[in-house]
């Protein structure tokens, strides 16, 4: 009986219908199709919604944390620590999930913050280890004409030979990784990645049993060339300064050569070559006075 009704209904529903003129028809069919497709799309956004994962959620806390257009306090600064943690915490779980592959896309990403994606090679770092980097940063870290900022990050974060810049022969061979960023600093990369690799040598523990005179002689050459860029050069000099106690004469040579050349008008290398005379060879040299536009120079570059 129950069924025979319904039958009945819809049959009269239809004919209602149908007994309506052209322009009606039009209304209540465009008003059924939006009902149909307001449900549909509510549906999907609440599947997608659910479907959020609490790592998605954690990258993306990270990401706003990191907005350069407000001011960042010590509340900020706080969440900036926790949303990293957590980012951590989720990549350490081993679980390969949407919000690892956005991340991938953050860190390669050239409209992102450059501090934003600085602080996720490190977050990667420690959430995998200095040997393990994944492959995407690895790949970046190889590509040409990647930003050379990011690969200096990536450089002061991983091993050279888990970025492939020392091979498994050449490590089983006694290779000093210290070569391998020899060869990072003797590149025609970015400024940012050369000046990376000159840190990794002034962090170097055992500098007695790996700094070698043919890591001199490259840094030497560095220096007294032309094409050298101020900073960098300024750099080595400070870096030959930790030669200095095993290979005496050598970077005294290379001290007295550019206090003498006036290397190309590079006043604070003059100055830091007259300073390390001074201090470990025992001369007594004047400082040559450095303008400043050349100490601005040399600390906001």
């Amino acid at each position: 009986m129950i069924r025979i009704d319904a039958i009945g209904f819809l049959k009269r529903r239809w004919q209602h219908y149908t007994s309506l003129s052209t322009f009606k028809k039009i209304i209540v069919g465009a008003a059924f199709l939006s009902l149909v497709l307001a449900t549909v799309s509510i549906s999907y956004l609440s599947l997608s919604f659910a479907l959020i994962s609490r790592e998605e959620l954690n990258l993306a806390a990270l990401a706003a944390a990191w907005d350069a257009s407000q001011p960042c306090h010590e509340d900020c600064a706080a969440a900036k620590r926790q949303a990293a943690q957590d980012v951590i915490a989720d990549l350490q779980s081993g679980r390969e999930t949407r919000a690892s592959r956005r991340l991938a896309q953050y860190v390669q990403s050239e409209t992102e913050f450059l501090a934003f994606r600085k602080a996720l090679v490190r977050i990667l770092a420690a959430a995998y280890g200095s040997n393990e980097p994944p492959s995407y940063l690895k790949d970046y870290f190889l590509r040409s004409g990647a930003n050379a900022v990011i690969q200096a990050e990536i450089l002061r974060s991983f091993s050279p030979q888990s970025l492939g810049l020392v091979s498994a022969g050449d490590a089983s061979a006694g290779v000093s990784p210290l070569d391998a960023y020899l060869a990072v600093l003797d590149s025609s990369g970015g400024l940012s990645l050369r000046l990376a690799a000159v840190g990794t040598f002034s962090l170097e523990p055992d500098k007695k049993n790996n700094f070698s005179a043919n890591q001199l002689a490259v840094i030497r050459d560095l220096i007294l060339a032309s094409a050298t860029p101020n900073r960098l050069r300024q750099s080595l000099i400070l870096l030959s300064g930790d030669y200095f106690p095993f290979f005496p004469s050598d970077t005294e040579l290379i001290w007295r050569i550019v206090y003498d050349s006036g290397a190309g008008g590079d006043e604070v290398s003059r100055a830091f070559s007259a300073d390390l005379l001074n201090r470990l060879a025992g001369a007594k040299l004047k400082i040559p006075e450095v303008s400043a536009a050349a100490w601005a120079e040399y600390y906001n570059d």
